[in-house]
């Protein structure tokens, strides 16, 4: 039996997603399908700016330039709200992708809640 990087990334109950260097989004986990409300068919390729209300898009997008400017690992505070309106302030990680080059080509975010 071989365990598929899909699986593992669905075992985690923290928000995990990951972008292209453009903000597009190319996959994440259930949890995050949790809490946009939506497969995750529906938010592949789409952009914070599809996703979520333009302010919000906004910060998210801010601090994805900020990361991929720095080039190494960010934490933010974030509120973030679920489909059935609760709210639930977390911490995110986000991470650059790298090629073999060591260009970085994305990042992956990781919102765990804040304790």
């Amino acid at each position: 039996m071989t365990i598929q990087l899909s699986d593992a990334i669905n075992s985690v109950t923290d928000v995990i997603f990951y972008k292209d260097s453009s903000g597009v989004y190319q996959g994440g986990n259930l949890a995050w399908e949790k809490l946009l409300g939506k497969p995750l068919c529906q938010m592949i390729g789409k952009t914070d700016f599809d996703l979520f209300p333009k302010e919000v898009a906004e910060f998210f997008r801010q601090k994805d330039q900020e990361m991929l400017e720095e080039g190494k690992e960010r934490i933010n505070q974030e509120e973030l709200i679920y489909p059935d309106g609760h709210k639930v302030m977390v911490e995110t990680l986000k991470s650059p992708i790298r090629n073999q080059q060591g260009q970085v080509i994305g990042l992956v975010g990781i919102c765990r809640a804040s304790k």
